[in-house]
């Protein structure tokens, strides 16, 4: 039976959507902790350092943030389109 929820197949947007979600926001949170990492090990002496590399690490992030944002907000509004679709055909099951 197609109605049990684990015989149900997924969106291949949803799964595009998700995948490129998990992907930005692991990029967004793991490449400006490399920069951060990179910057520190710089030789010398620099009283603004700390300061550039905050901006650095900080403008890396909202790099790809901002799109995750998109991303993450697309893909919920994806899955509640495709639930009230599926309420609407059979409304009996919610």
């Amino acid at each position: 039976m197609l109605d049990e929820p684990s015989q149900r197949r997924r969106s291949p947007w949803v799964v595009v959507l998700t995948c490129a979600v998990i992907v930005l926001w692991s990029i967004a949170v793991a490449f400006p902790t490399w920069v951060l990492v990179v910057i520190a090990q710089l030789p010398g002496e620099d009283p603004g350092r700390t300061h550039r590399s905050i901006v650095i690490a900080l403008s890396a992030f909202l790099a790809f943030a901002i799109p995750a944002i998109g991303a993450s907000a697309g893909l919920i509004a994806l899955r509640r389109h495709l639930r009230s679709d599926r309420s609407v055909l059979r409304p009996d099951r919610r």
